[in-house]
């Protein structure tokens, strides 16, 4: 039985600002929508290949490496599969840990960092390929570090792409 993966969200930022603090009154109501939707396949603006992963960093210096190639993915009952992800096109990664910050680095095939992106305690970070100067081919790890010292940190990580 072959693999078939699909994908769709919306991020919705709605703002409603009042601000009576200045000379007159300022109002302003924005809202930014950005529709992320990766259908089955391995063209332009697809996915084909998912891996999620929960995991639990000891203090700071301590990393996770993912290489995805060859990703040991688990599933909701427990067992894994392996997966393998060609080109990356999303990357969502959420910080369970209240204090402790994340640093989850996009590194190419010689461990050059790519783009890297700090992620505080409860905080999230979505990471889009897009038009990026980081090309979605040429990252081969991501890799996930604890940087304060004293406190394990918890985070989800999720990763989907393309195996071509």
């Amino acid at each position: 039985m072959a693999i078939s993966f699909s994908l769709s969200g919306l991020l919705r930022l709605s703002a409603n600002l009042t601000n009576g603090l200045t000379v007159g009154s300022v109002a302003d109501t924005a809202t930014v929508l950005k529709t992320i939707e990766y259908p089955n396949g391995t063209t332009a603006g697809k996915a084909n290949a998912y891996a999620r992963f929960t995991a639990t960093l000891a203090e700071g210096g301590d990393e996770n490496t993912y290489t995805l190639a060859s990703l040991s993915a688990p599933t909701a009952t427990g067992a894994t599969y392996t997966a393998s992800i060609d080109k990356l096109r999303l990357l969502y990664v959420e910080n369970k840990h209240a204090t402790q910050r994340l640093l989850v680095s996009l590194l190419d095939g010689s461990a050059s960092q790519l783009s890297a992106i700090e992620v505080r305690g409860g905080g999230c970070a979505l990471w889009l390929a897009g038009t990026s100067t980081v090309e979605e081919s040429t990252i081969d790890t991501v890799a996930v570090y604890a940087i304060d010292a004293g406190t394990n940190a918890t985070y989800d990580l999720v990763l989907v792409g393309v195996n071509a």
